[in-house]
C-alpha cells in the first residue's frame, strides 16, 4: 500500500531535493531497462516452450516494471510540484519576504547546473 507523506524543507534546499529524486528516478529507469531486456529473453523462451512456468516467469519482470514505472511517475510528479512551487516563490519573493539577491542568483545557477546534469543523465540512460 502506498501512502503520501508530506514534509517541509527550506526553500534553498528544493533544488537538492529534486536532484535526489531525479537521481533515484535514473536508477529506477536503469532497472526498468534491465527488466525489459530480461522480458525479451523470456518471451523467446515462452515461444519455444509455452508453459505455465514460462508464463509465470514472464509476469514477474513485467510486474516489477509496472511498479517501478508507477513509482517513477510519482517521483516525476513530486519533482514537478516542488520545482513549480520553488520557481513561483522565487519569481514572487514578496510572498515570503525579501530574500537576498545573491541567494536568488545562486539558486538560479543551481537550477541551471541541475538541468545540465539531468540532460547528461537522460543521454546516458537513453544511450545517446
Amino acid at each position: 500500500m502506498r501512502v503520501t507523506i508530506t514534509y517541509s524543507t527550506e526553500l534553498q534546499e528544493v533544488p537538492e531535493e529534486c536532484y535526489a529524486l531525479l537521481s533515484r528516478l535514473g536508477e529506477d529507469l536503469i532497472r526498468i531497462n534491465e527488466s525489459i531486456q530480461q522480458s525479451k529473453q523470456l518471451y523467446d523462451d515462452l515461444a519455444e516452450n509455452p508453459s505455465n512456468e514460462s508464463r509465470e516467469s514472464l509476469l514477474r519482470p513485467l510486474s516489477a516494471m509496472y511498479h517501478r514505472l508507477t513509482n517513477s511517475a510519482t517521483r516525476i510528479k513530486d519533482c514537478m510540484m516542488l520545482l513549480d512551487g520553488f520557481v513561483t516563490t522565487s519569481l514572487n519573493p514578496s510572498s515570503i519576504g525579501s530574500p537576498d539577491l545573491d541567494d536568488a542568483k545562486q539558486v538560479s545557477e543551481d537550477i541551471d547546473q541541475m538541468q545540465e546534469e539531468l540532460q547528461e543523465l537522460v543521454e546516458v540512460d537513453l544511450g545517446e
